[in-house]
């Protein structure tokens, strides 16, 4: 779970942004790398979920 608001009510300690947008970045690279197709879900936008 994302950290911010929604976290915080469940008590958790919620992953950084920062931590999801290196993980994606590292699998585009490979994506880009090796030609392969992927399906990404669970991708939701930044600005909207503001906390």
């Amino acid at each position: 779970m994302r950290e911010g608001m929604q976290a915080q009510l469940a008590g958790l300690p919620g992953t950084p942004v920062m931590a999801e947008t290196a993980a994606l970045a590292t699998l585009i690279e490979m994506v880009a790398e090796l030609g392969t197709p992927i399906h990404v879900i669970g991708f939701r936008r930044r600005d909207r979920w503001r906390c």
